[in-house]
């Protein structure tokens, strides 16, 4: 399987996108299915981020290679990380082959599920997984923060010093610094 942002390929497992070179659907390409038998089979194409179970998209009924001939069941959603910052978040590609073609789906409505429980409602438990590519992104945001949102969050600090003076120093020193 080839996973290709703006024509640009993910050249290696585990390779770093940000969620802005991610935020757009993808172009993945099936190369493992080639033969005139693997055409008449099914796929299902999921990505799913494992670290906090989130399904990112979904598409179903894949005939041979041609995923623009897939059902979408769950439209693409680029990485997402939640903040903080402190951590990665790992998005895996799945492909799975099909024993039938799904034609009743119970509806998976929600994007946080289990990956367990996905492979039951798509039963594809006990199908085979064909391939498995995985990249990696963060969360990229926030705001700085200025003086003056440092003063409106400003916390009182108990003085442990007698002199009235030193004390207030300490709070003007405190409500001054910029993070």
């Amino acid at each position: 399987m080839k996973v290709l942002y703006h024509d640009i390929p993910i050249e290696r497992e585990n390779q770093y996108l940000s969620p802005k070179e991610a935020e757009s659907i993808p172009k993945v390409i099936i190369q493992s299915v080639s033969s005139a038998t693997d055409n008449k089979k099914f796929y299902t194409l999921i990505m799913y981020d494992p670290d906090a179970n989130y399904l990112h998209w979904l598409v179903i009924n894949i005939p041979g290679s041609q995923i623009s001939q897939g059902r979408v069941i769950v439209p693409y959603k680029g990485p997402s990380p939640p903040p903080p910052a402190t951590f990665l978040h790992h998005y895996e590609f799945i492909l799975y082959e099909q024993q039938n073609e799904i034609k009743e789906l119970e509806k998976v409505n929600e994007r946080k599920i289990n990956f367990e429980t996905l492979l039951s409602q798509l039963n594809l438990e006990k199908s085979k997984e064909r391939e498995r590519f995985t990249f990696i992104s963060h969360f990229v945001g926030g705001k700085k923060r200025t003086n003056k949102m440092q003063r409106k969050t400003k916390r009182k600090r108990k003085c442990k010093s007698k002199r009235k003076s030193s004390c207030l120093f300490r709070e003007r020193s405190y409500t001054n610094r910029v993070h």
